[in-house]
């Protein structure tokens, strides 16, 4: 809260007031006067908590440790209060288990760091007359995660694609951090990721989705999620073509060439 937000000795302009003192007891109804002296004669501030109370509540208090306290209060609110981030993952209808395992450990290390995750199924050509292909893709993807989150955006349609919404269960990750604290304090070992294993540091995790997502971008590239560098690669073999149709011919009028050449030479 800010300074203008209470009125302080002076700056409190009315008759009477409820007085509470420096220990917290009611001393009842007093004068604004007698009040501001008995504030005065403690060496303290008389502060108006309580503006909307008839007659109004007044404290004496330190009023500057008052807004101290008040302000380490909120920057502690501000750092509880996580901004939570949407991270997205990829993948079709016909990407194999072996890929898919991958896709639900990188949606794992998201969850553990207590970020949503949209699992986003691209269908191409006729893969969309076949969803339940890709639900199902979804459904088992949501079952290996069950322990740590919650869907909270069944797998619907959004334009050409299919999308689900996965929520982190910040209960169950607590448990499951204190669990693998509590096995490394035991075994005398370092910190533990979210699947149990054993971490040389604590960054080794971000490292290690880094590398999926690394893999993933190489995936969907082989996949061809980027229909553009399909076009581009038609384009440079088109041209690869032109390219030698205009070689042979120029050899043939060379070879042409040549001969009348050889010709006339025989003649002469």
């Amino acid at each position: 809260m800010s300074n203008q937000n209470y009125r302080v000795n002076d700056r409190i302009r009315i008759r009477e007031v409820r007085l509470i003192d420096e220990e917290g007891n009611n001393l009842g109804i007093k004068a604004i006067r007698d009040a501001r002296d008995y504030a005065e004669s403690k060496g303290l501030d008389l502060v108006e908590v309580a503006p909307d109370a008839r007659p109004p509540v007044c404290r004496v208090m330190d009023y500057g440790k008052f807004m101290y306290e008040q302000t380490k209060k909120e920057r502690a609110a501000k750092k509880t209060q996580k901004q939570v981030e949407i991270k997205g993952i990829r993948i079709r209808p016909d990407t194999d288990p072996y890929h898919i395992g991958f896709k639900v450990k990188q949606a794992r290390g998201f969850l553990m760091k207590g970020n949503k995750v949209r699992i986003t199924c691209q269908f191409r050509g006729r893969e969309r007359s076949h969803p339940e292909i890709a639900r199902d893709v979804m459904r088992r993807i949501a079952t290996e995660l069950k322990d740590i989150a919650t869907v909270e955006q069944s797998p619907n349609f959004e334009g050409r694609n299919m999308t689900m919404l996965l929520a982190p269960d910040m209960t169950a990750i607590a448990a499951l951090r204190k669990a693998a604290r509590k096995l490394s304090q035991e075994k005398g070992e370092g910190p533990r990721g979210p699947d149990g294993e054993l971490l040389e540091e604590t960054d080794d995790l971000e490292d290690e989705i880094e590398d999926i997502d690394e893999e993933m971008d190489d995936e969907d590239e082989d996949e061809g999620f980027d229909d553009d560098d399909d076009f581009e690669d038609d384009d440079d073999d088109d041209d690869d073509d032109d390219d030698e149709l205009k070689g042979d011919e120029k050899s043939e009028a060379t070879e042409g060439v040549e001969k009348s050449e050889a010709t006339e030479d025989a003649e002469n």
